[in-house]
Parts: C-alpha cells; structure tokens; sequence
C-alpha cells in the first residue's frame, strides 16, 4: 500500500482547488459535496499521494460563529466543513493533518468551528486531539434520503435550486417530489470550537464568552469512521 510506513513528519501540507476537493470528497466523503460557502481547501501528501483532504467555509449563517463569540464575522472566522482521509493510513494521520491545515489559515482567521456528526458515529476524538473545545450539542435539523439511500444534507436543495434556475419558484415539497427525495428528522450534532486570538487581549476577549460554553469532552461510544 502507497502509505505503509510513512513517516507523518513527511506529509505535505498544500493548498488544493475546490475542483479537485470536491472531486475526492463527492466520491468518498458520507455527504458526497463541498459546500459553495468553501473558501480554503488543502491536501495532505505523502510524496505525491494524497493522504487526506479537508476544506474550510464561511457557514451557513454567522450565528454559527457568533454564537460562540459575538465579535466573529464570516470574515474573521471559519468552519471546517469537510475532512476526508483514505482507509490505512498511519495512526494520528488526520489530528496531524487538521492541526497543519490551522495553522495555514489566513492569519485574520481567529475562531474555527466544527461538527461532528453522531448519526455517522462520529464524537469529534479527532478534534479533542487537536485541542478544540467542545461547546455542546446543536439544534436539531432536517436532512434529506435520494433515492439511492444517500443522506444529502438540508442546504443541498439551496444549492441545487441556485444551479438550477428552472426550480427556482418551486416549493420544497414539489421539488422533494422531482428529486425523488424523502425527508429525514436528524438530532444535534458536537459543537467544537478552536481559537486563533490575535493577541492577548482579543484571547482574554474571547475566553471571556466561550468559558461557560465550555464541556467535557464526549466519550467514545462506537467506532468513529474517520471522515467527518
């Protein structure tokens, strides 16, 4: 295998075009798409394979980010919206990964969060190893099922209505019917939040607000599949 033995001091940190993240993570990523809110995207290689993926994005709102600091704007915040990484790589491959791809990011970047999904089995262990803070859970939401059984996340049927201008004026119901989607109630997911202050006083700032926020770390409870 092109990854038995690797050294993870090796692994290349590069910045990567959507088109070519979006052609990994649509094949093998759980939710098979890159959100269009994508603003950085970087792959991990060992030599001249890649070993792993991840793309970050503005998010589907600011309350994703100001809810943790009432300070943060799209612009000075980020959230890390898809990590993919094939099977056998070596141990600690993505905790490495992920703490790279930070340090990459612009350095008006001060506030990163993330999610990880328990319908998936996931916990979020690889950010409790890259020292993100566990905020809790978020709201409840609503997926969608196609017709192959695939789950596509609800901000899908957005994007697909911007690519497709003759939906436009369709309502979810009608354009669920064409899809031959089918809805599916989905539980909160782990909220992680990561800090990049730009100096002392902004970290006091923002510290200041995510301390009560602040919980144990969930506890494994399944085997975690590594892409998130």
């Amino acid at each position: 295998m092109a990854y038995e033995g690797q050294n993870l001091d090796e692994i290349i940190i590069r910045d990567v075009s959507v088109k070519l993240a979006r052609t990994y993570i649509s094949a093998y990523h759980y939710l098979h798409s890159v959100p269009d809110s994508t603003r950085e995207c970087y792959g991990g290689y060992f030599n001249d394979n890649l070993a792993a993926v991840l793309t970050f994005g503005t998010g589907c709102s600011n309350n994703v980010f100001s809810s943790v600091w009432s300070k943060a704007t799209a612009d000075t915040s980020r959230e890390l919206t898809r990590l993919w990484s094939p099977d056998g790589m070596p141990k600690n491959t993505e905790s490495k990964f992920v703490s790279a791809c930070l340090k990459r990011l612009d350095k008006n970047v001060n506030l990163v969060v993330s999610f990880a999904d328990p319908a998936q089995h996931h916990i979020g262990r690889i950010y409790q190893a890259t020292n993100f803070f566990f905020v809790g859970m978020s709201s409840a939401g609503v997926r969608y099922v196609d017709e192959n059984g695939n789950e596509v996340h609800a901000r899908n049927l957005g994007i697909y209505r911007m690519r497709h201008p003759e939906y436009r004026d369709i309502n979810t119901p009608e354009l669920l019917k064409i899809l031959k989607w089918t809805e599916k109630d989905t539980e909160g997911k782990y909220k992680y939040v990561y800090i990049r202050p730009r100096c002392n006083k902004e970290k006091i700032e923002m510290m200041k607000e995510l301390q009560p926020l602040i919980k144990p770390y969930p506890k494994e409870v399944a085997e975690e599949p590594l892409n998130k």
